[in-house]
């Protein structure tokens, strides 16, 4: 077993309590997404959105970017309220932002 070093960084990630939890089929609803700073997974389906620079997000889009940050599959928040999607894309952009600067 390896120890973790103290000062190993941790990856920042931020809660959300949904305001109207996503039915899961066969499941406990979805309530809570954490968001994460983006891994290099995330960022592979982040490209595969094809978002344009200075083009607003679509609705399925902004929903890609959450799910990839969220560390959820593709298609776990269909069933989310726009206010929700919206919510969670305020918080996903910083740490987007964050991650292709440089």
């Amino acid at each position: 077993m390896t120890a973790t070093p103290a000062s190993t960084p941790v990856w920042a990630e931020k809660p959300h309590t949904l305001k109207f939890p996503v039915p899961v089929d066969g499941g406990d609803p979805i309530t809570v997404v954490i968001i994460y700073e983006p891994d290099s997974e995330a960022l592979e389906r982040i490209e595969a959105l094809n978002m344009q620079p200075g083009v607003n997000p679509t609705v399925a889009q902004t929903r890609g970017v959450v799910e990839a940050m969220s560390r959820l599959p593709d298609g776990a928040l269909k069933k989310a309220h726009f206010s929700d999607i919206k919510a969670l894309g305020g918080i996903a952009g910083p740490f987007l932002e964050a991650a292709v600067q440089d």
